[in-house]
């Protein structure tokens, strides 16, 4: 495995290649290299292939650094809604409290993808922020928003039962 930062940039254009198995293992590759990458890969966010873009946020999510965190908010109001699903998912494993309140005005998002990815992140966090706009999310037009605004819902209320017992 590539451990170099060296190769950070030649990866990041690797992500954009024409092939799909160049694009997954240029971005394993920067998972691998790891935190080096991070700043990177927050430039190359601004990148205007849709397919660097989605690597790269994939990259961050499985990197999990909290320097990625404002890129990615900002990454929920950009108009390619795969680019806002991935910053979606990346910030729910980031588990930084700092994204809860984008991730409720998520919850209003016009494509029912990114509104259900916003749900799972809220749960994963699992900030008692969340509690109101789940509940109004499991009342939203897509089954799909439903079921995860309802599970994000289960994850907040088991961390509270788990405080409360300690």
């Amino acid at each position: 495995m590539i451990k170099d930062t060296r190769a950070v940039e030649p990866l990041i254009l690797a992500s954009g290649d024409s092939n799909g198995i160049v694009r997954g293992y240029a971005a394993i590759a920067l998972v691998n290299i790891g935190r080096p990458a991070v700043e990177p890969l927050i430039l190359a966010l601004r990148n205007n292939d849709s397919d660097v873009q989605n690597y790269v946020v994939y990259a961050l999510e499985k990197i999990n650094d909290t320097q990625s965190l404002e890129p990615l908010i900002l990454a929920l109001k950009d108009n390619d809604s795969n680019f806002r699903y991935g910053a979606a998912e990346a910030l729910g494993l980031i588990k930084d409290t700092r994204a809860v309140e984008p991730l409720i005005l998520a919850l209003k998002d016009n494509d029912s993808n990114i509104r259900k990815y916003a749900a799972e992140a809220l749960g994963v966090i699992k900030d008692n922020r969340a509690v109101e706009p789940l509940i109004l999310a499991i009342q939203d037009s897509d089954m799909y928003v439903q079921i995860s605004a309802a599970d994000a819902l289960v994850m907040i209320n088991s961390s509270i039962i788990e405080k409360t017992e300690v």
